[in-house]
């Protein structure tokens, strides 16, 4: 007998996909995704990364980004992923950026899309 377990492997794209993922618990693991969490906290939920809250989802679907002076291709790999089609996180010259409504900006971390 098979047991089909559905494993949660997705970055969320906003609050509710991420409440839906939690569900009643505080911090779930991303599978496949390495050193990868969510993580509820009073009015947000974030996911984690390497103990680094590289992604906040608010209430309002907005979306803070954080690198914690991590600037690796995958802390830029999870913002992307959870961003979607809204902007996404760059780097050229050694340099992060952000494109966002057709515009290009220095990445700044705290930034909120």
């Amino acid at each position: 007998m098979s047991v089909n377990l559905k494993v949660n492997t997705m970055i969320p794209k906003d609050y509710q996909q991420a409440n839906n993922i939690l569900g009643m618990k505080t911090k779930r693991v991303i599978k496949n995704k390495r050193a990868t969490y969510l993580q509820r906290n009073e009015d947000s939920i974030t996911l984690v990364y390497h103990n680094t809250p590289v992604v906040t989802y608010n209430k309002d679907n907005s979306i803070k980004l954080n690198s914690g002076g991590y600037r690796s291709l995958t802390t830029k790999a999870r913002m992307n992923s959870a961003l979607g089609n809204r902007a996404y996180v760059f780097q050229k010259n050694h340099k992060w950026y952000l494109a966002a409504n057709g515009m290009n900006y220095s990445f700044i971390d705290g930034v909120i899309i």
